[in-house]
């Protein structure tokens, strides 16, 4: 009997001493700020009864213009000009949008854009598999690459809302550092 414990006590050691592997996932994998602005979306109620699902709908295509004309004076966060100038800067670039992967695994794709939100109103419309839906501008980076500004569209509602994610990157990766919501009639 004190063999087999002694035994069945060397190989519990040796199994609860051994270093475990970390998977490729998390050796590897860095989110990306979409990654990141999607993962807490998915985290905050439906803003629309029709939309019943548990992942957050990524309209697939950038949007247009300057997000900066949804403004960022109401708010008592300090946003740095490196920061709007980079935003700006990028809804004039040409980068092309971003392969799925980068949105996480929160998120699926869909081509309906906000501008056909308001289907979701109807008596008639049909419920969604999905939490919510984002429409994102092209992210601004800061010149060290260590901090980003986030915007996208953010419904459907039946009046605008663009949501801003001011992140900051980190060893484990990016980190929100403040978000808020801008509802415009």
């Amino acid at each position: 009997m004190k063999r087999i414990s002694t035994l069945a006590t060397i190989l519990f050691l040796s199994v609860a001493c051994q270093e475990e592997k970390p998977t490729s996932r998390t050796t590897d994998h860095r989110p990306s700020v979409f990654e990141v602005v999607v993962s807490d979306l998915v985290t905050k109620e439906a803003i629309n009864p029709k939309f019943t699902g548990s992942k957050v709908m990524v309209v697939s295509r950038w949007n247009k213009g300057d997000s900066l004309f949804y403004s960022l004076d109401d708010y008592a966060i300090t946003i740095s000009d490196e920061l709007l100038n980079a935003l700006k800067a990028g809804s004039e670039s040409k980068e092309s949008f971003p392969a799925i992967e980068m949105f996480g695994p929160n998120a699926i794709l869909t081509s309906d854009g906000p501008l056909n939100y308001l289907k979701y109103y109807g008596d008639e419309a049909e419920p969604v598999q999905a939490k919510c839906f984002v429409s994102f501008w092209r992210p601004g980076y800061s010149r060290d690459n260590k901090h980003a500004i986030v915007r996208a569209w953010y419904g459907p509602k039946s009046h605008s809302i663009v949501v801003t994610y001011l992140l900051a990157d980190s060893e484990i990766g990016w980190r929100i550092m403040a978000s808020f919501l801008s509802e415009y009639p």
